[in-house]
């Protein structure tokens, strides 16, 4: 795990991830914030809310879709690197599992995630209400469907990076990144 004070800014480990990215995949796209400056040669950025796409379409091709579906409609090993930014907190964990295990099939070379820390999520049944609003709404993700802890991410292969228990003082919770090298 990398010490160092600035996790402020989840950048700081870039230079952790393979640099000969060709082709990368971004799930839960937003505006494409901090992928675009992995040097891929070819982003595809996959998100739900219109208003994220419209941004994101300058920096990336992009489509909307559900990323819980996204390994129906892409061919095994067809991206060296996945990313999903503050995503899987926002899809259950049964999918999110799901997810993760799918997309090994699919990577190349890394999963690289990024995802806050927070214990149980409270009103769980309401929150996923309000989660169906913002998608029939068209708006991005905005409630938190599923917790992770660094030691669930470490059982399923994946190095911690940095784990800060504090990155959210003003939530309660922290934050982690992983990587999932696929090939030594």
């Amino acid at each position: 795990m990398i010490n160092t004070s600035d996790f402020t800014n989840y950048r700081v480990f870039f230079n952790l991830i393979k640099k000969d990215i060709f082709s990368l995949l971004a799930l839960g796209c937003g505006n494409i914030r901090a992928e675009d400056q992995l040097g891929a040669k070819n982003i595809l950025g996959v998100e739900w809310a219109d208003d994220r796409l419209d941004v994101a379409k300058g920096k990336a091709v992009v489509i909307k879709y559900d990323i819980r579906e996204i390994t129906k409609i892409i061919p095994n090993k067809s991206f060296d690197a996945v990313t999903m930014f503050d995503v899987l907190e926002h899809i259950n964990k049964g999918d999110g599992l799901t997810l993760l295990k799918k997309l090994e099939k699919k990577i190349k070379n890394q999963i690289i995630i990024f995802i806050p820390v927070q214990p149980q999520i409270q009103n769980f049944d309401l929150v996923n209400e309000r989660q169906n609003e913002r998608k029939e709404q068209n708006l991005s993700m905005g409630h938190h469907l599923s917790t992770w802890t660094p030691e669930e991410f470490e059982k399923l292969g994946f190095q911690i990076i940095k784990y800060s228990p504090n990155y959210h003082k003003e939530k309660g919770f922290g934050a982690v990144f992983c990587i999932k090298n696929l090939i030594n």
